[in-house]
């Protein structure tokens, strides 16, 4: 359940919504700190915002039990999914926001640009690391 939450989370929170034309310029890419950080308070927000929402529908004078129960639920899941994206990686960043932008031309070099030399480092290391030979290749 945490892995869908999390997998819908990040795709609908960072899916770009744009739409280049022509020749306009690359959009902005966030370096991962911006990222995470924007995810986190995204994911806050939608809690705070159902929490305030519950509180008005029960403050209400029609209150439906099953209404209450529904939005109940949806902040439960804004509450678990604002917890998991305090937990994204670099790898997050990587297969999830970057890979949105491997067709559009100067994107990725506009990303290089922005990320900070300790971001690079993960991303390296985050490579070399899916690239590493198996134990049983280097028995041969």
């Amino acid at each position: 359940m945490r892995a869908v939450i999390f997998y819908i989370l990040l795709v609908s929170l960072s899916v770009p919504c744009f739409a280049q034309v022509g020749n306009a310029p690359p959009p902005h890419i966030l370096n991962f700190s911006s990222w995470k950080s924007l995810q986190i308070t995204e994911a806050d927000n939608r809690a705070v915002r159902l929490s305030n929402r519950i509180k008005l529908v029960k403050d209400g004078s029609a209150k439906k039990v099953s209404d209450i129960n529904k939005i109940e639920l949806e902040f439960r899941v804004a509450k678990n999914a604002a917890q998991v994206v305090r937990d994204l990686t670099i790898e997050d960043y990587f297969n999830v926001y970057l890979s949105h932008f491997l067709r559009e031309p100067g994107t990725i070099e506009a990303a290089a640009h922005n990320l900070t030399p300790q971001e690079v480092t993960l991303l390296l290391k985050m490579y070399l690391s899916s690239h590493e030979p198996s134990d049983q290749a280097s028995n041969l």
